[in-house]
């Protein structure tokens, strides 16, 4: 329903300021289209509030003061815009207009100062009017890094700068009420009207918008439309920063780059005129329908003129049925409706419902009309305009009684409020959104000499919806004008949006019995058809006879037509040829590839072109002159006689072609021409060095898509408000050429990307200052991979492995000690000694071998996870996100940069090289933006992941490079890289910063995304053949062939590790370096006479026994139970132990069981109970206590097993606290266990020469502190 103004105006938050509105945020609030970051809302009220110190010190001192701002459209001037308005009044101004009309609008608004972007040409241009006005210029310089952030730089002092006020500031306004904005619109008198706007109604306007649209945090505003006007400032640049969402700056309309920034920025919503979406459609309906990229637009909003209702049904069918919102509003009153966001075009044609003010619809007298009646569109509420500044007359004429604004439109409305406007009551003309008044296009052309009146009418076009014409009558006794003659008059005067794009000759304007002409009734009479741009000059040139109808106080007409048919136009060219001095024949035809333009050729061929033609211009009307005249030696004719206008035409193209393609035209200047000829769909051949743009029938839309086709071509930063200041090849390659761009011979250096995928302009792209290459820190970080990261790895690895080793031969030591039993203590042992096995040697053996692959095996599995994951913590804590942007070399980002991508080389992709999806996952983790389905080789060349979008389906093949970084110009530059749905990179292809692969085309092998073209035929036919050999492409092996592939491709491996395996096995299995220690060798576990210790299986003990020959200490055998697990220091009374070794496994599993055995085991038991008891020193029962407490308060820390023991002694070495009972218990357990009958510690006892002196009591309770 209903949306009151006041209601919503009572439920603002408190302000004084613009800033005052903005979020403290992290989230972007300006976002440009280029490869910088966007400004966040925290960096916006930053700016804010620095502009504002700025100001001051440039001499903008009074609160209040009027700036105006000639920013070209884009992210500063979005920047710029809210900077002025927080403290001041914006005073906007189209930057493309003409100096004079920009003095004008300057001057009459009174601003102290004028905000515009340094480093071009335009600047000059600007400091003169500044000069001229006397009021401060301030250029501003756009960061290279953020889009929307600048620099301001003035020459003027302060205290001397005009206009400006004196030194002290005085503090802002914090009246709502005061005035924010001003802006210009355009009436029937011609003279343009100056609206103030109030802060207040700027914040309610932008809030209503909000609100009627749903707009919240999340959603992006894609931006195209100018902001020297309303609807571009309220509703695409307030109203989603308010709502604490963001706002993408395009710099000028073009259908490809819409797609493009659409996708890549994830708009999901925009505001445009109707001719902006019928473009969007038509390039939608060019596409295949599987191919119109997939957008998250979820509403559109139409303003600067009525949307068609088809059109409107079109829009919802290519978004998926987004809302159509066919809002309303004007410079005076903005907005004034707008359907609600869920409105499905259930009502064609109805601009919604009121949001802020109240509608009223009323007759002539201001008497309200019934519902559906169509009369005049009034308005009321605080957001309308309180009135025209110093103009009093207009604002009393702009109201009826009761304080209801008139807006000059024709409407109705329904019964549920919904409005439908009909058209217009003023003459203004409406021109794709731009309002014109008919009288400044007449101001304009009335001092041509061969005009003696005029008039300015509205025609409809195909296009723009309506254009401007003009009826003249042309002097008598002068040359008649045409067209091009008008348009360049009136150069100076107007921009080329407010050029005639028609011409009816009349030999009168007939008037209103009042005196007055109305221009509305000659443009109904006349009925011209709906033109469209490109048409030829004779066919949008007419003539009529209009005669006045006094009594019914209107025009009437006797009808209009062409001016000339193609063959009189021919003849009477030829005529005039005919008549200079010095020419035998003539003839003339008409140019049908595109351009309509006149050619006359003469014969003699040494005949003087130039003075032929200046003769002939003289004797012809304005619209019959001929483009050009060329010097031929027979004319071709026919059999009849009549001249052969296509051999004519041929000749003509040929001695062009010598221009184009020779000299006379350089390699820019022919591949802007080439562009050029794109764009209107003429020869290139035909195209001059002079002519205008906008003469020989380009129009501000197709002057965008001049500028996308240039920059796609010449690297250049061209924009389509550039076309409006250079106009012709020379201008605009000299433009180009002075930007850097440009080519050497001719070929597309941009490799013929489509527009969707032209680079963009990257703010300034001068020599960035490096930091020092050779300084401590530089120096220092690039070192870490050497010195830190790729030991790290290794030792990393190793200690995984030794680790993993240790704690597979004691985890399969259980099973190897039962193999152990059964091959020595069971009949089985008869078996394998007889073949000659040694079951005490093979068993430790095969424990070392079986724990080495396995440990080999989960160390490459444990690091083939835990490396990749490592790099991604790595580059988020060391990288974070990488920013866009121009970096210096050697400066933090860029050691940043450069580590993270060190670390991906050296750990590589590990588990998540394994599948696609896996890839996809870790590509993700690592910043990317990766669609579903997209398969990328793991062997592709690819880096700085974050600035990588990758869109469903695509494919990338092996050994392909996507890099989104590249070192120019002393920086690092980093741009995003963009692969659409179902793109192909083929293998070797290169995608560079900025760059990208449209949808569904191919980037053939050992191609550079700048050579690629999807506009050629020939690019077309080979990207369908690339694609074809494109491995990631190939149709992937059934589960069958699967089956059959794989155990061959193990076998493969297994058998290429063959030599390794051979190598590892003689390692383990040697005996290493034997040692001639005298004495005895070491015991084996039995206690019988052993080997010599190895270095492999036994470093500790091996060493020992080095160091045993020159301390005299007993050498330790190589199948000894303790040097692998333990040893006793006496010196220390401390055990050292390995702590890879489980011991409590080893005191637990070393000895069988005995429980059950006979006593056979029992004395075999008896020499290695002697031989622990010995090793540990259990001499008696304090000291086996003493050690054993020690030996477990060792191990207490790694065990839990021990934690129940009791509480142990905390110290190394030293007399143990008395054991717990809990303890003796566990420890006279295990001894019984040994010892079941109690011969093994009688034994014991025996050889450790103990005596029992005091009979069986004693010797019963020492036999008890032995089994103890």
């Amino acid at each position: 329903g209903y949306l009151s103004g006041d209601w919503l105006a009572e439920r603002l938050p408190a302000y004084s300021s613009i800033s005052d509105l903005i979020a403290n945020s992290s989230r972007p609030a300006i976002t440009p289209v280029d490869a910088r970051a966007s400004l966040t809302h925290t960096q916006l009220k930053d700016l804010i509030y620095r502009v504002d110190d700025e100001l001051k010190t440039w001499g903008v001192t009074q609160a209040g003061s009027r700036v105006g701002v000639a920013v070209p459209n884009g992210p500063e001037l979005m920047s710029v815009l809210l900077s002025v308005i927080d403290r001041h009044t914006c005073v906007p101004v189209n930057p493309a207009t003409t100096p004079q009309e920009m003095h004008e609008e300057l001057r009459a608004t009174g601003v102290v100062a004028l905000v515009y972007q340094g480093g071009n040409e335009m600047a000059v241009t600007m400091r003169k009017l500044c000069e001229k006005l006397k009021i401060v210029p301030l250029a501003i310089t756009p960061d290279p890094n953020v889009g929307g952030l600048f620099s301001i730089s003035s020459d003027v002092d302060g205290a001397s700068a005009g206009r400006a006020g004196p030194g002290t500031y005085a503090a802002p306004d914090s009246d709502k009420n005061r005035t924010a904005l001003v802006l210009h619109t355009s009436g029937s008198t011609g003279k343009k009207k100056i609206v103030p706007i109030s802060l207040h109604q700027l914040v309610l306007g932008a809030t209503a918008i909000g609100a009627s649209s749903g707009l919240g945090s999340d959603d992006v505003c894609l931006n195209f439309m100018p902001l020297f006007h309303v609807g571009g400032i309220c509703r695409n640049l307030l109203a989603p920063i308010f709502a604490g969402g963001s706002t993408v700056a395009m710099p000028f309309f073009d259908a490809d780059d819409f797609w493009q920034t659409a996708v890549q920025k994830q708009c999901t919503w925009y505001y445009g005129a109707p001719t902006m979406h019928l473009l969007v459609v038509n390039s939608a309906k060019a596409m295949p329908t599987d191919q119109i990229p997939k957008t998250k637009i979820r509403f559109i909003a139409n303003a600067a003129g009525p949307l068609l209702p088809s059109v409107a049904i079109e829009l919802r069918k290519v978004f998926n049925g987004a809302a159509v919102l066919t809002s309303y509003g004007m410079t005076e009153c903005m907005p004034i409706a707008c359907p609600p966001p869920g409105y499905a075009l259930e009502r064609a044609g109805s601009s919604g419902q009121a949001i802020c003010p109240e509608i009223a619809i009323v007759d002539d007298s201001g008497e309200r009309v019934a519902n559906g009646r169509v009369a005049h569109i009034v308005v009321k509420g605080s957001i309308v305009t309180r009135g025209y500044e110093n103009d009093p007359e207009a604002t009393k004429a702009s109201f009826h009684p009761g304080d209801w604004f008139k807006t000059g439109d024709m409407g109705w409305m329904d019964a549920d409020g919904y409005l439908y406007v009909t058209g217009r009551s003023k003459e203004v003309i409406n021109r794709g959104g731009e309002i014109i008044s008919p009288a400044e296009v007449e101001e304009a052309l009335q001092s041509h000499p061969g005009v003696a009146d005029v008039v300015a009418i509205s025609i409809p076009h195909a296009t723009l919806q309506e254009t401007v014409a003009v009826v003249v009558v042309p002097t008598r006794g002068i040359q008649e004008p045409g067209l091009r003659q008008l348009c360049q008059h009136a150069s100076d005067r107007l921009p080329p949006a407010k050029w005639p794009q028609c011409l009816v000759l009349v030999e009168s304007i007939p008037k209103l019995a009042t005196g007055k002409v109305s221009r509305s009734a000659i443009a109904k009479s006349l009925d011209i058809q709906e033109i469209r741009d490109g048409m030829w000059e004779l066919d949008v040139t007419f003539e009529a006879s209009l005669e006045v109808n006094a009594g019914r106080g209107s025009s009437g007409v006797a009808g209009h037509r062409a001016i000339a048919t193609r063959d009189e136009a021919t003849q009477r060219v030829a005529e005039a040829l005919s008549k200079a001095s010095g020419v035998e024949d003539t003839a003339a035809c008409i140019d049908t590839t595109g351009s309509n333009a006149l050619i006359g050729a003469v014969t003699p061929a040494d005949a003087d072109t130039e003075k032929v033609m200046s003769f002939a211009c003289r004797c012809l009307p304005g619209f019959l002159e001929p483009k050009d005249v060329i010097a031929v030696d027979e004319i071709p004719r026919d059999a009849d006689g009549k001249c052969d206008a296509q051999a004519l035409l041929a000749l003509w193209k040929g001695q062009k072609a010598a221009g184009v393609n020779g000299a006379a035209f350089t390699a820019t200047q022919r591949a802007v021409a080439e562009a050029w000829a794109n764009t209107l769909n003429c020869d290139a051949r035909t195209v001059g060095l002079d002519d205008d743009f906008f003469q020989v029938g380009g129009s501000s839309i197709v002057a965008g898509q001049l500028a996308a086709d240039i920059r796609r071509k010449l690297s250049s930063n061209l924009t389509g408000a550039d076309i409006f200041r250079y106009r012709t090849v020379k201008e605009i390659a000299a433009k180009v050429e002075k930007e850097g761009g440009g080519t050497k011979d001719g070929n597309k250096t941009e490799g013929g990307l489509p527009p969707s995928m032209a680079s963009k302009p990257l703010g300034p792209m001068e020599w960035t200052r490096s930091y020092s290459s050779t300084s401590f820190f530089p120096l220092l970080f690039q070192s870490l991979p050497l010195l830190v990261f790729a030991p790290m790895q290794k030792i990393l690895r190793w200690t995984i492995f030794l680790n993993m080793w240790s704690f597979c031969i004691h985890g399969l030591h259980p099973a190897v000690n039962f193999v152990h039993y059964i091959s020595n203590y069971t009949p089985i042992s008869v078996v394998v000694r007889a073949a000659g096995v040694d079951p005490e040697n093979e068993h430790f053996h095969h424990l070392r071998l079986v724990a080495f692959f396995v440990a080999l095996v989960f160390t490459g599995l444990i690091s083939f996870v835990l490396f990749p994951v490592m790099t991604v913590m790595l580059k988020w804590t060391v990288l974070g996100r990488l920013k866009p942007g121009l970096h210096p070399l050697w400066g933090s980002m860029y050691i940043r940069w450069w580590l993270s991508n060190k670390a991906v080389e050296v750990s590589g992709f590990g588990i998540f090289g394994m599948s696609d999806g896996l890839f996809r996952i870790y590509l993700r983790m690592m910043g990317a933006r990766v669609g579903r389905g997209a398969k990328i080789g793991r062997l592709v060349r690819i880096a700085d992941f974050d600035m990588l979008e990758i869109h469903t389906n695509a494919a990338v093949d092996d050994f392909a490079h996507l890099r989104a970084a590249e070192v120019r110009r002393g920086a690092l530059r980093v741009a995003p890289v963009y692969l659409g749905p179902g793109s192909t990179v083929c293998t070797r292809a290169i995608v560079g910063p900025g760059g990208g692969v449209p949808q569904g085309a191919t980037l053939g092998p050992y191609m550079s995304w700048r050579e690629l073209d999807v506009t050629n035929p020939k690019t077309m036919a080979q990207m369908e053949e690339h694609r074809k050999i494109a491995r990631m492409r190939q149709p992937q092996p059934g589960f069958g062939s699967q089956m059959l592939a794989w155990p061959i491709v193990f076998i493969c491996e297994v058998v290429a590790w063959i030599p390794w395996i051979f190598v590892f096995v003689v390692l383990i299995r040697s005996q290493g370096l034997y040692l001639s220690i005298p004495g005895e060798g070491g015991l084996h576990v039995d206690g019988t006479p052993g080997s010599p210790i190895t270095f492999l299986h036994n470093p500790a003990g091996y060493i020992k026994n080095w160091l045993g020959q020159f301390t005299g200490a007993n050498a330790v055998g190589a199948n000894e139970i303790s040097p692998a697990m333990f040893a006793f220091d006496r010196s220390t009374e401390a055990f050292v132990t390995d702590p890879h070794v489980d011991h409590d496994h080893v005191v637990e599993h070393s000895l069988p069981t005995a429980q059950k055995e006979n006593e056979l085991l029992a004395e075999r038991l008896a020499p290695k109970v002697a031989a622990t008891r010995s090793l540990l020193g259990w001499d008696n029962f304090d000291t086996r206590e003493r050690h054993y407490a020690n030996f477990i308060t060792e191990r207490g820390a790694h065990h839990a097993r021990y934690a129940s023991l009791g509480d142990l002694p905390k110290q190394r070495s030293g007399p143990a606290s008395k054991l717990s009972e809990k303890t003796k218990e566990q420890l006279e357990h295990w001894y019984a266990t040994v010892d079941p009958v109690g011969s093994l510690g009688k034994a014991s006892d025996k050889d450790s020469g103990r005596s029992d002196k005091d009979g069986s009591k004693e010797g019963d309770s020492k036999e008890g502190d032995a089994k103890e």
